[in-house]
């Protein structure tokens, strides 16, 4: 089944769907789609304490807002993975999905990351009880507190210092010796006397009862395990975009995120991109819908010209 429309955005989090309500109140046909729940990672979140306008509220809360706004204002919302966008000789695009061929003046990606997990016993089961992918998000809940951060690579650095302000002690497992890490942050994390590093270990178990009360880690050298407790655990192994389908487009990239300028533009014409799925330093609700208002904008912008 084949449809036209003006827009079409991949993603249905925050950053797809304040870019539906502009591109709607332009009077133009816009759809999002999403191969899982709309609301993004907002139905993955605990309690917000950052959005403006909510003294606090949940991210599942947040997401059915979203959904029930985008619904309101007549967003065509559509379940579906994209397997392929491809631009067609009359300037517009083809965006395959599972069951339907979408033609479409705009596409604007809005797909977010995914985060790689540990894949350890008990991450999954304590997620949103002390597994966290946000530590600007929910540091805050354990003020006092013990924690740890998993990784070495600049985000694990940048959170553990962040943490550390908030904590009462930061435990930072890294697989990597303290040699090996590379980052001109480390010495700022060094310098914190409530952050402990621990390099050279890997974390095994994440362990409690309703809440997380401690990890067992392993030192990668002697094999030896032992018991920290902590109150949460921060994972920031890396993340991953949600691009694949991009391939035929020749879509420039930075470490896999999409390039951007100002106007939320990539290098092909036509195709825009927001939130967390482009290149940029500062990953955080606001800053996603800001970029969702700024690609509609310009995507209004692009069919105006093309008329």
């Amino acid at each position: 089944m084949e449809k036209q429309i003006d827009v079409a955005i991949i993603g249905g989090g925050i950053a797809g769907i304040t870019a539906g309500l502009y591109v709607k109140r332009s009077n133009l046909s816009v759809m999002a789609i999403d191969r899982n729940v709309f609301g993004g990672k907002l139905a993955k979140l605990g309690e917000i304490y950052n959005y403006p306008g909510f003294e606090a509220i949940s991210g599942p809360e947040l997401a059915y807002k979203l959904m029930e706004q985008a619904t309101k204002n007549d967003i065509e919302l559509e379940y579906g993975s994209v397997i392929n966008v491809t631009k067609q000789d009359d300037g517009l695009f083809l965006v395959e999905t599972e069951e339907h061929m979408i033609r479409a003046k705009v596409v604007i990606i809005a797909t977010g990351t995914i985060e790689k997990q540990l894949g350890i016993p008990g991450e999954k089961e304590f997620l949103n009880r002390g597994v966290s992918y946000c530590a600007t998000c929910d540091g805050p809940l354990y003020r006092n507190k013990e924690v740890a951060v998993v990784g070495y690579l600049d985000t694990a650095l940048e959170e553990a210092m962040y943490l550390s302000g908030i904590a009462q002690t930061v435990h930072l497992i890294s697989k990597a010796s303290v040699k090996e890490i590379e980052s001109d942050k480390l010495s700022h994390v060094l310098s914190r006397s409530n952050i402990n590093l621990i390099d050279k270990s890997d974390v095994m178990i994440i362990k409690g009862q309703d809440h997380v009360e401690s990890i067992i880690i392993m030192d990668l050298d002697t094999n030896d395990e032992q018991e920290i407790k902590v109150s949460a655990v921060f994972p920031y192994i890396g993340q991953k975009t949600l691009t694949e389908f991009l391939a035929n487009l020749k879509v420039e990239t930075r470490n896999g995120y999409l390039i951007v300028n100002k106007d939320m533009e990539t290098n092909v014409p036509g195709l825009l991109a927001a939130g967390d799925t482009t290149d940029k330093k500062l990953r955080q609700l606001v800053t996603a819908a800001g970029d969702g208002c700024i690609a509609a904008t310009s995507a209004i912008r692009y069919i105006k010209a093309k008329k």
